[in-house]
């Protein structure tokens, strides 16, 4: 049985993802599908490698990379309800003084999918790790975007991000006068020091946050331009206009439990992000 827990503890943020399309000339992301999941679902995680290919215009001038391949895989872990999906960097290369993400895996529980695609929640978890699979909280340190040593594990107090891009759409967006983007420190391994703070001034529903809420009065989740920039700090040209709500795919109206919590988790092996429904 595959555990996403030992999994993260291990070996940090791992993300894969798998084969569709490309819909960017600059930069591009392969999908990997290993084993076989449903239509629809391909049909959500495709949309979601697309929106990220909508944000990531292409790579900063003088680098020649071809994209990122991800690997989409099923696994059996420990049931229903506990970690949900771990994503990671497999492999990298260096650009210009910038490590880029070449590879990545995108690995989800199988006894979860067919719960996450009925509420609506897929598109969320597969946006939230794909963006670990390209970097997010899985290269920052590597690229000098964030020292884990800033602030206090599991206090109230934030880890500091301070790569200029990100910190300067933070300060338009939301906090002038603020010297960095708060970062997790709570939530154990695999959350914290990879995510914005829960209590940041972006808002707890903003996506990249370390926790997802999916219960029916819930919010609906939103990129952030702080997030869409901090890719402007891991060496890519992007496009602030795509910072939105995630992308609508249609589904069934089901009923959603009135207080449920999705935790995401996210550690580096070059990096894994786990999600977990919280008690």
């Amino acid at each position: 049985m595959f555990n996403f827990k030992t999994f993260a503890a291990t070996f940090g943020v791992v993300t894969v993802l798998s084969a569709h399309a490309t819909l960017a000339a600059g930069f591009a992301i392969s999908l990997n599908y290993v084993n076989v999941f449903s239509a629809s679902q391909t049909d959500v995680i495709n949309a979601a490698a697309a929106y990220w290919e909508s944000a990531i215009v292409d790579y900063k001038s003088g680098v020649s990379l071809n994209g990122i391949t991800i690997n989409v895989e099923s696994v059996t872990s420990d049931g229903s309800g506990g970690g949900l999906a771990a994503a990671g960097v497999t492999g990298t290369a260096l650009r210009k003084g910038t490590r880029y993400a070449t590879t990545g895996v995108l690995l989800f529980d199988e006894a979860d999918l067919g719960t996450l695609e009925s509420r609506g929640k897929l598109i969320d978890v597969a946006v939230h790790e794909i963006a670990h699979a390209l970097g997010f909280g899985t290269l920052w340190q590597t690229n000098g975007l964030y020292d884990p040593s800033t602030g206090v594990t599991g206090t109230a107090t934030s880890g500091h991000y301070t790569g200029a891009a990100a910190l300067a759409a933070y300060q338009s967006e939301y906090a002038p006068a603020a010297t960095f983007v708060p970062v997790e420190k709570n939530f154990g391994p695999g959350s914290a020091d990879a995510h914005w703070d829960e209590t940041w001034a972006g808002g707890a529903a903003a996506l990249m946050t370390g926790r997802l809420a999916i219960g029916s009065t819930a919010p609906p989740s939103y990129i952030t331009r702080t997030t869409i920039a901090s890719f402007d700090d891991l060496g890519y040209q992007v496009a602030l206009n795509r910072a939105t709500l995630t992308p609508n795919i249609p589904i069934g109206a089901v009923p959603l439990p009135p207080a449920a919590v999705l935790l995401f988790a996210s550690v580096a092996m070059l990096g894994a992000v786990r999600w977990r429904k919280a008690a």
